[in-house]
């Protein structure tokens, strides 16, 4: 079974963003993406606009050696992917493997059963407030980073702005306020914005600087969301 540019084009947006925060097990599945990295402090949980795969599912790991293997024959003559598919029923039926082929090439990428990978099927929670970014924040988280040594920043939203702040290890703060103020996702609540939670910068930095000039929304309970590539990645708070 062949697939289409259209499928490609997704699987590989999926892994290039999945590999931004180390995520390595995902599936991709009839109108979801859903992944989480193994310590459950970042996950992926995508409901829109999924395009329907010519093999119904696909679980996807060792996320680093399909991308190592597409990359080898992404660019030779003729070049094309073939799925082996499980299953004949378009409900449960899912992607054994891929074979990548070439004028003079061929090479296989054994996939994962995509119902034994462990990812989220639902949110529990609600998008309370969004903060558009810009570059200049993004720039100097990292070189906040660089200043106080640490890996966690703490993002802070009250009626005098939004504001991160950092303290390394003899506890001296850096703060730096954001150019934007954070909005209500329901226009009809006038409840002062009223958060703080921490998150680490190595998994918050590399979403950022994919589009510094987009936004990430806060639930109530503290959980960030990114569009990244065009998909819903969700960054857990640190306690």
């Amino acid at each position: 079974m062949k697939l289409t540019a259209e499928t490609l084009n997704f699987i590989q947006r999926v892994v290039n963003t999945a590999d931004l925060v180390k995520i390595d097990s995902i599936i991709i599945e009839p109108n979801a993406v859903r992944a989480i990295d193994d310590n459950h402090t970042v996950f992926i949980f995508h409901t829109d606009d999924v395009p329907d795969m010519e093999f119904g599912s696909i679980g996807l790991n060792r996320t680093s050696v399909f991308t190592s293997r597409f990359e080898l024959g992404k660019n030779m003559t003729d070049f094309a992917v073939e799925a082996t598919v499980e299953g004949s029923d378009p409900a449960t039926m899912y992607a054994r493997s891929l074979s990548m082929k070439a004028k003079g090439f061929k090479v296989e990428y054994r996939c994962a059963n995509p119902n034994v990978i462990r990812a989220p099927k639902q949110l529990h929670d609600e998008i309370v407030y969004s903060v558009r970014l810009d570059p200049e924040v993004v720039s100097m988280l990292q070189k906040g980073q660089t200043a106080m040594t640490t890996d966690e920043v703490t993002i802070i939203g009250n009626e005098h702005g939004v504001f991160f702040e950092m303290s390394d290890i003899n506890s001296d703060t850096m703060t730096y306020r954001f150019v934007n103020e954070a909005t209500r996702t329901n226009i009809d609540d006038d409840e002062p914005v009223d958060f703080t939670h921490s998150y680490a910068l190595k998994t918050i930095l590399p979403l950022f600087k994919i589009s510094p000039t987009g936004q990430f929304s806060v639930t109530t309970q503290g959980i960030m969301q990114v569009v990244v590539n065009g998909l819903n990645v969700y960054v857990m708070p640190r306690s």
